[in-house]
């Protein structure tokens, strides 16, 4: 509490030394100021929207610009996807580190952690298998659990983060049924010679981080960036126990490097990535030896990614975008025998596991300015191996091809439908069943339809079928530890699914009120969906019994998750704004003798702008309701489980000093909130055991701190 209060009364004593902005728009051509494009700013958030003057003075707002699923940059409001853009403005009042508290308080999200293999996100009901994550367009490689890791998605150099909220596995393969996640690195604008920003970051949960990002100009045509983080955490936990924790201690180093070269309409990328964290899974003292000894599990993490890309316009309204990767990601298990009277270690184990993808995508679109007709075609490359002791010491490889191709027309002004198709190929399993209009050749689907309602809003309808073979974790990995066994499943079967999507984003205004409606509605059908379930511990060695967890990968023969939302939206000026949101997801299968289990969801957001202070409050609150998981029954057949339901709220207060510092505090988790119940999780030693779920790290306070030159 004293550390609150003490936040507190430093940014109140910031406020005396408020300001105001006052922003121009110029025309590039004439170098003169647009009439009516005076804006004002308070603070930091200050606008709920972005809003420059046309020539005639009358405000119109700006669109934000979108680049996942598009395969072009075209904004959210003209995509032909349903995009959700998380600006850096709402990353700030957040005070999200990661995609994990970024993405906590969103509808149809849903987050599952776990202390070794970090936080794994669900959406619409299907796990993060099915959601495919970018960086700057480029996938990511998946981690331990053929999850990603979303702790370890930091958010320091993010300029912004999109969600395609429907399948994308016409354009971007495999793992995108149920989304694209997008994040965006901040770029510097190239107007002055030397630019950047620097960050620190404190948090009560034993939260320490800085971070930095400097951009140099050479020339008209030359940019360099470099971004450099580090985040260190103290570890976390509800009990007094002498040195385990519930939440394992970290610290991660993170960078990024990119250059970009202009020649004539084309643009050349060069990029580097690089992450590492060593995570310490600490032991209490071990009774047999007189408590004077115990043992330690360091979990090191290293990845990195390096792209060569070229885009830009290759001929008269042609456009290409073509970018080369390769990617590491391995992991590093090492246990120790600590002697704690003197803190020396002994090592005992070592494992090791590493995952290689070579990447290869390009695309050209072609769409004639006056025509209604537009043209995409694409090719995508993926040539995947692993090697180590929880996958397969030999070595294992894996490798998938695509093409793909669409055409797009304008059928009048307010109508436009896209269609598109792509031949795919895995290495390990054949895609025949696909069966493309009963041609038994494997070509997925897809179809977009956007309708514009004059001036108020769009509706866009998806449909696509999506194919997802079985990845090498998936497979093989086999994980043991003092918490954890969880094994692959060499015999598993690829998955098939369908998904429907239907939005609508309604938004009109009256006088300085602006409204908004945006119901979504959604459906999945996967035939032998791929899950990680709970495994029946009565078929597990007795010592061995009371894990946490427990799982291994099974077929699902027929699932079905299905459900929407409802959001609000009300602004008034630039002061007051509420986006209240209502859903309900549902799930049901063959696991379940197709019983229904009912998924409740809700959240909010309000942002309160202060003209006098020039402060901005931000209040983010999410319910999830409770969730069917799975798992196996002593005779191996699969069965419905179930965790409990919890509430999250954050407050924030934000301001802008000097246009040049930027200050944020708040409180995360109001509500306090750690774990949550398992039901029917399976049997121990002849009796109920139901282990809790980890869902936050408790009520706590944090501070950043943001200077830009």
């Amino acid at each position: 509490m004293k550390n609150i209060i003490c936040l507190f009364l430093i940014f109140c004593s910031c406020l005396l030394r408020a300001h105001q902005l006052r922003i121009r728009i110029i025309d590039t051509a004439t170098s003169i100021s647009l009439p009516g494009s005076e804006i004002k700013i308070n603070g930091i958030d200050t606008l709920p929207r972005k809003y420059v003057g046309d020539k005639q003075g009358k405000a119109i707002m700006l669109k934000e610009v979108s680049v996942a699923g598009t395969q072009a940059t075209r904004d959210a409001q003209h995509s032909v996807h349903q995009v959700k853009i998380l600006d850096a403005a709402r990353i700030r009042a957040q005070g999200a580190v990661n995609l994990t508290d970024l993405l906590s308080s969103q509808m149809n999200v849903r987050l599952v952690n776990d202390n070794v293999n970090g936080a794994n996100i669900m959406v619409q009901g299907l796990s993060g298998q099915n959601v495919k994550i970018l960086l700057d367009g480029i996938p990511i490689i998946a981690g331990e659990n053929n999850q990603l890791d979303l702790n370890q998605l930091g958010l320091s150099n993010a300029a912004r983060v999109e969600f395609v909220e429907n399948a994308m596995a016409v354009q971007y393969g495999s793992n995108a049924t149920a989304g694209v996640i997008n994040i965006v690195t901040k770029a510097t604008d190239g107007n002055k010679p030397i630019e950047g920003n620097l960050s620190a970051f404190y948090e009560t949960a034993g939260k320490y981080n800085v971070d930095g990002l400097l951009g140099i100009r050479f020339g008209d045509s030359s940019r360099l960036s470099v971004a450099l983080g580090r985040n260190q955490f103290q570890g976390f936990s509800t009990d007094e126990k002498p040195r385990s924790k519930l939440w394992n201690p970290s610290l991660q180093y993170s960078g990024n490097l990119r250059y970009f070269k202009d020649w004539k309409k084309l643009q050349l990328k060069l990029a580097h990535n690089q992450f590492y964290e060593n995570q310490i899974n600490k032991g209490d003292p071990d009774p047999g030896f007189l408590y004077r000894t115990t043992n330690d599990v360091e979990f090191i993490t290293n990845r990195f990614n390096s792209v060569l890309g070229l885009s830009g316009e290759l001929f008269d309204k042609f456009k290409i975008d073509i970018t080369n990767s390769y990617q590491h990601y391995s992991r590093d298990n090492h246990e120790y025998l600590v002697n704690l009277t003197d803190e020396t270690r002994k090592e005992l184990n070592h494992a090791d596991t590493w995952f290689g993808s070579y990447a290869f995508r390009g695309n050209g679109n072609y769409r004639p300015q006056e025509g209604r007709l537009a043209y995409l075609a694409g090719y995508d490359i993926n040539l995947n191996r692993s090697k180590g002791q929880h996958i397969d010491p030999q070595g294992s490889s894996m490798d998938d091809y695509g093409i793909y191709g669409g055409i797009g027309y304008q059928v009048v002004p307010s109508l436009y439908i896209q269609a598109a198709l792509r031949w795919l190929h895995n290495s390990k399993f054949s895609a025949d069943r696909i069966s493309f209009l009963g041609t038994r050749l494997p070509l997925v689907p897809a179809l977009n339809i956007k309708y514009d309602i004059v001036d108020l809003g769009s509706i866009r309808l998806a449909y696509t079928k999506s194919f997802r073979a079985p990845s090498l974790r998936e497979l093989y990995w086999d994980f043991q530890d003092a918490n954890h066994s969880i094994n692959g499943n060499p015999d598993l079967k690829p998955e098939l699914a369908d998904n429907v999507t239907a939005s609508l984003s309604f938004l009109w205004q009256h006088g300085n009120h602006r409204f908004g409606l945006s119901p979504m509605l959604y459906y999945n059908h996967i035939l032998e969906k791929i899950e990680l379930v709970d495994k029946d511990r009565t078929t597990m060695e007795p010592h061995r019994q009371y894990v946490n967890v427990a799982m291994v990968y099974q077929n699902i023969t027929r699932f079905y998750t299905y459900g929407g939302n409802l959001g609000f939206t009300y602004s008034y000026k630039n002061i007051f704004s509420v986006r209240p949101a209502i859903g309900l997801l549902i799930r049901s299968g063959s696991n379940s003798l197709n019983t229904i289990y009912r998924t409740p969801e809700a959240n909010a957001t309000v942002t309160y702008n202060n003209a006098w202070s020039g402060v901005t409050g931000s209040l983010f609150y999410k319910y999830n309701g409770k969730l069917s998981r799975f798992g196996l029954n002593a005779e191996g057949q699969l069965q419905d489980r179930s965790q409990g339901d919890y509430h999250l709220l954050d407050f924030s207060l934000a301001r802008t000093f000097a246009t040049k510092w930027f200050v944020t505090l708040g409180v995360k988790n109001i509500a306090g909130v750690t774990e949550v119940e398992q039901t029917n999780t399976g049997n121990a030693n002849g009796t109920d055991y139901s282990p809790k779920l980890p869902v936050a790290q408790g009520r706590q306070a944090f501070f950043r701190l943001t200077r830009q030159f």
